[in-house]
Formats: C-alpha cells, sequence, structure tokens
C-alpha cells in the first residue's frame, strides 16, 4: 500500500512534531493555546492524546493497514497546521519559537508534512 518511504517519513514527521511539543513547553505555549484555568493541565492532556494518536498511526502505517492513509494525512495537516499557526504568531510579533532551533523544528515539520502528504496521495 504506502510503502517503506511512507514509513520513514511519518516517523521523521512524528519525531520533529513531539520534538516541538517539547519545545513548547519550553516556551510556556499553553499560555497562547488555553485558558488560565486549564494552563499546563490542559496541555499536558492534549499532549497525551496527540502522542498516542502519533503512535497509533505510527503503528497502522507499518501495518499497512486500511487506517494507514488516513493517520498519514492526519499527521501531514497536523504538521502543516503547525507551521502555519506559529507563522501567524510569528507575523504578530511574538517571540516564542524564535530561535534557531525551534524556527528549525518547524520549518523541518512543515517540509517532512509536505513530503508526507505528496507520499500518501501518490
Amino acid at each position: 500500500m504506502m510503502g517503506e518511504l511512507a514509513l520513514w517519513v511519518y516517523v521523521l514527521n512524528a519525531v520533529l512534531l513531539l520534538s516541538h511539543q517539547v519545545d513548547a513547553a519550553f516556551w510556556n505555549e499553553w499560555k497562547l493555546f488555553f485558558k488560565k484555568k486549564e494552563g499546563i493541565a490542559g496541555f499536558l492532556a492534549f499532549n497525551f492524546v496527540a502522542v498516542l494518536l502519533a503512535l497509533i498511526g505510527l503503528v497502522e502505517v507499518a501495518r499497512e493497514a486500511n487506517l494507514a492513509f488516513f493517520f498519514s494525512i492526519a499527521l501531514a495537516l497536523t504538521g502543516i497546521g503547525t507551521f502555519a499557526i506559529h507563522a501567524f504568531f510569528w507575523s504578530k510579533g511574538n517571540k516564542e519559537f524564535t530561535t534557531k532551533v525551534s524556527a528549525g523544528i518547524l520549518l523541518a515539520t512543515l517540509v517532512a508534512s509536505i513530503a508526507q502528504l505528496a507520499i500518501a496521495l501518490i
């Protein structure tokens, strides 16, 4: 169905997105997305679900299961959306994620996500 290349691009993209979430903890990203009431707890709950879905998707892609296409497209769109959201924040003058490493992870996520989307759609 999707093949070994699709699996490794999925792995790369998932690692980039998960690395971004580690970086997001450093930048206190929950302050950008969650109300004060949820704070870090909302951020952690979101990440629990996100990591779980990324790992389930990895299993599905590795098995070349019926849901592999769905998970691959979902992860690719998540990566593109992640970059777009942070590009919006940058355009508004937010200083978060402006280090070379943070910006590099986000840019690499965009490239990997576009590649993943192209592979999935071929």
